[in-house]
């Protein structure tokens, strides 16, 4: 009988599945948040039982149980140490062209409209560097 690996190994069949079943993981503890009287309790002991994994899985990877053998797992370990963090993940990127002519632009400018929505968007990205 041979010895069950801590080796850390991925395929695509295996990360769709291991999605779902974190999906569904995160699923069933949301739910059992919104039904709980004491959700404070709870979370606490989430964070315990993970704190406890991740120490033993730094152990193990220490002594050389597990190994990380692909990019994948390398990639899966830094996005858990970003989340960690509260770091993103993942990095969107939307841009949009508008054409407009120059006439057009300098009529649109002169109107109060223009000005209110201006000094919105001024107002927003400052509120949004302090807070950064």
């Amino acid at each position: 009988m041979s010895k069950p690996s801590n080796t850390i190994s991925t395929n695509g069949g295996d990360d769709h599945m291991e999605q779902i079943y974190v999906s569904q993981t995160v699923q069933r503890i949301q739910k059992r948040l919104s039904h709980s009287d004491d959700g404070a309790a709870f979370k606490k002991s989430i964070k315990e039982a993970v704190t406890v994994g991740v120490d033993q899985f730094i152990r193990h990877l220490q002594l050389g149980g597990t190994q990380v053998n692909t990019v994948t797992d390398f990639e899966k370990m830094v996005k858990l140490g970003l989340l960690m963090y509260g770091e993103p993940t993942e990095r969107s990127e939307v841009t949009t062209d508008i054409k407009i002519h120059e006439t057009q632009l300098e009529s649109i400018m002169k109107t109060p409209e223009f000005e209110v929505i201006k000094n919105r968007l001024a107002e927003q990205m400052n509120r949004e560097n302090e807070e950064n």
